[in-house]
């Protein structure tokens, strides 16, 4: 299981990858903001001093809806074993 540091790489080199399908960014964004959300301190602490900016990119990216709930909730049961 990788580490949060790890965790916060990982999530910069995807927003530096072009050609992401769309379903993928939709997944990514929902876990990002998952964290963002559930566990502000954490994440402000991972993406310092940009942590704004990444949030804004990922929120950009969420999709549809009800699909975005869904992958939100898959998102925090994932992370809270982690975080």
């Amino acid at each position: 299981m990788p580490n949060v540091a790890e965790l916060a790489l990982a999530v910069r080199a995807v927003m530096g990858e072009a050609g992401c399908e769309a379903w993928v960014l939709e997944a990514v964004a929902a876990w990002v903001m998952a964290w963002s959300d559930e566990w502000p301190s954490g994440f402000r602490e991972q993406f310092y001093p940009d942590s704004e900016a990444v949030a804004a990119f990922w929120r950009a990216r969420t999709g549809e809806r009800n699909r975005f709930v869904k992958l939100r909730r898959i998102a925090i049961a994932n992370l809270a074993t982690v975080l």
